[in-house]
């Protein structure tokens, strides 16, 4: 399964959290050196594997980089830029990302060129929501589409939930609810299933579970940015009688 590798420095740990709860929320998946690396694994071959496996790679620049002396990031850099060099020039793989007001290394890419003036970079430290948006119009939202006829583990929630927004987006509502249902019985306390199920409600018209979904999501996460404005937007659409389609996609409300 192709998946996103994620490089980072540990002091960024929580603006790449976000990151990835963001993707996530899209059916991207990420890979985190942390999450996937299993117990008694070469780590180091493990990454040099995800990087060259990997659908996209987007590395996560900062000032908490720039100051570091060593770091790892450096070497997932190298594999990176290796890979990057055997693509055609038009195939986008490598997306550098700037966590706050920082500059992009000097790296050389090729003949002439180098990772700072030569490949577009996206600020979110600028603007968090819009930087996102064009990360989304080069990873597609679902590029981690579970297979629909895979068996899924009892007790992994996650997939219950992938699979669920894979049948939202299909428009197999009854199948949507009755996946993420179940993956907020395994985990009551899974966020990202509240708010799915509340998009799946949103899009059959039934606003008031919608509602409760949304808020039960606010209660385990308060003053979640997204979260409320899906709240306010079924809302207005409960008073202002519009229908479901008037929305689009629940995501994009």
């Amino acid at each position: 399964m192709n998946r996103v590798f994620i490089s980072y420095v540990r002091q960024n740990r929580e603006k790449v959290d976000r990151l990835c709860q963001e993707l996530g929320e899209y059916d991207i998946q990420v890979w985190l050196d942390r999450n996937e690396i299993r117990p008694g694994a070469r780590w180091k071959v493990e990454i040099r594997r995800a990087i060259r496996d990997g659908a996209f790679f987007i590395a996560c620049f900062s000032r908490e980089y720039e100051i570091r002396a060593r770091t790892y990031m450096n070497e997932e850099l190298r594999v990176a830029i290796g890979e990057l060099r055997q693509f055609n020039s038009e195939r986008i793989w490598f997306i550098p990302v700037k966590l706050n007001e920082c500059e992009i290394p000097d790296l050389e890419i090729g003949p002439n060129e180098t990772l700072r003036d030569d490949i577009q970079s996206v600020s979110l430290y600028e603007d968090w929501a819009d930087g996102i948006r064009r990360i989304l119009e080069v990873i597609p939202p679902g590029l981690s589409d579970p297979v629909i006829g895979e068996e899924i583990r009892r007790d992994d929630f996650v997939a219950y939930n992938n699979r669920g927004l894979n049948y939202l987006n299909r428009g197999e509502y009854d199948r949507a609810v009755e996946l993420l249902s179940t993956a907020i019985q395994l985990n009551p306390d899974y966020v990202l299933a509240h708010n799915n199920l509340g998009h799946v409600y949103l899009r059959i018209g039934e606003y008031d579970r919608a509602i409760a979904s949304y808020r039960r999501a606010l209660e385990l996460r308060p003053g979640d940015a997204k979260t409320s404005l899906y709240l306010r937007n079924v809302s207005h659409l409960k008073e202002a009688g519009l229908y479901p389609e008037d929305v689009g996609n629940p995501r994009n409300i």
